[in-house]
């Protein structure tokens, strides 16, 4: 999605994935879902950035 990039540093705040690529959106989410610090970390990052 343009400009998506401006607003998620992957890994980082969010993770992003290749347009129309299932297969990556499904290793993403299963990534996620599987690493409950990583993704507690990543919204507490995500929240931050959102009061900036």
């Amino acid at each position: 999605m343009p400009g998506i990039e401006d607003l998620i540093e992957d890994n980082l705040d969010g993770l992003l994935v290749n347009p129309r690529d299932v297969k990556d959106l499904v290793v993403m989410m299963e990534y996620i879902i599987n690493n409950e610090d990583k993704r507690d970390h990543m919204a507490l990052l995500a929240k931050k950035k959102s009061y900036d």
